[in-house]
């Protein structure tokens, strides 16, 4: 069942809001379903409105999740890069899962 999080933007509260994110999970990890809705629910609605007075505030909206979701796929592609002519089996594992996931997922150009 998918827990709906009613999450306040303001500053004050993001605090509040990852640790109930983490109390929602079953384990000190959270899953990726739970990490998309609380980035969502921070950063705001993005889906144009068709009024400008909402869009103008979606469109700052759209710029930071473009902005998180950059931020994310350059640490990807950290680990693909600087693990890529590795040895040990961990981090050539690392290394080709986010290589495979930059190329195949993203269709990044190697």
């Amino acid at each position: 069942m998918k827990t709906k999080l009613n999450i306040n933007r303001e500053p004050r509260h993001i605090a509040y809001v990852l640790l109930g994110a983490v109390l929602l999970t079953n384990s000190n990890k959270m899953n990726a379903e739970t990490l998309t809705e609380v980035v969502k629910k921070l950063v705001g609605d993005i889906q144009p409105y068709g009024a400008s007075h909402i869009d103008d505030k979606r469109f700052e909206n759209l710029k930071t999740m473009c902005e998180v979701v950059n931020n994310l796929v350059i640490e990807i592609d950290r680990v693909a890069y600087e693990n890529k002519d590795r040895q040990e089996f961990s981090m050539k594992q690392m290394a080709d899962y986010a290589s495979n996931f930059m190329t195949k997922t993203l269709g990044v150009a190697e």
